[in-house]
């Protein structure tokens, strides 16, 4: 069941959409600041990370590559959400990616974050790493 239009936000939801936000502006020092501390995991199509600092070292680099990002649904069940957006990134060409994240945040930090996409296209970032 989709909330009213004038209810307002969850805290899960405000989480998880200021952190995409974040990312979608390249303002990844504020971005940071939403994921935990603590017991952070990430899964993605490459491989799962624990830690958000080892996240942040090992992906972020790929946001210089971003161009636009554009959220289409999110989704929630209680501290869980999934976000689906669209991704403009600008690798040797244009590409727009389809990415549905589920997160699941803890009081005002996202503790474990999942992205499915294809990622055929990003292959080149990771591959070194």
């Amino acid at each position: 069941m989709e909330r009213a239009q004038n209810a307002p936000a969850s805290a899960v939801r405000q989480v998880g959409l200021a952190y995409v936000s974040a990312i979608g502006q390249g303002d990844f020092e504020r971005a940071r600041r939403y994921l935990s501390d603590q017991n952070f995991l990430f899964r993605g199509p490459y491989e799962a990370i624990e830690g958000a600092d080892r996240f942040v070292a090992r992906y972020w680099g790929a946001g210089q590559i971003t161009l636009k990002l554009q959220v289409r649904r999110v989704f929630e069940d209680g501290n869980e959400l999934c976000i689906i957006f669209d991704i403009e990134t600008q690798l040797s060409e244009r590409a727009t990616t389809p990415v549905a994240m589920w997160l699941r945040v803890e009081g005002d930090r996202i503790v474990e974050m999942e992205t499915f996409h294809d990622a055929r296209g990003y292959a080149e970032l990771f591959e070194a790493g």
